[in-house]
């Protein structure tokens, strides 16, 4: 069974460092934090190892690689 929700990672806030990086803070949803859990094999969601993901997948995202992209509109791809 599909789930009817899809994976959402939404951007809370964003700011850009002196030394040219970036603080982004996410909010993610149930469904998503039950996606990395599979993704991963962990047991619960930390905020280090999730962070990383999220930035593994939006560089996949902006690549388009392995069918991974950005909808800017909410709308599941």
């Amino acid at each position: 069974m599909e789930d009817k929700n899809p994976p959402i990672i939404k951007v809370v806030s964003y700011k850009e460092n002196e030394d040219g990086s970036a603080t982004v803070v996410f909010d993610t949803s149930e469904e998503f934090d039950a996606f990395y859990l599979k993704e991963t094999k962990r047991s619960e969601v930390k905020e280090k190892e999730l962070s990383s993901f999220i930035l593994d997948l939006l560089e996949k995202s902006v690549n388009n690689i392995d069918d991974w992209s950005i909808d800017e509109n909410n709308n599941p791809r």
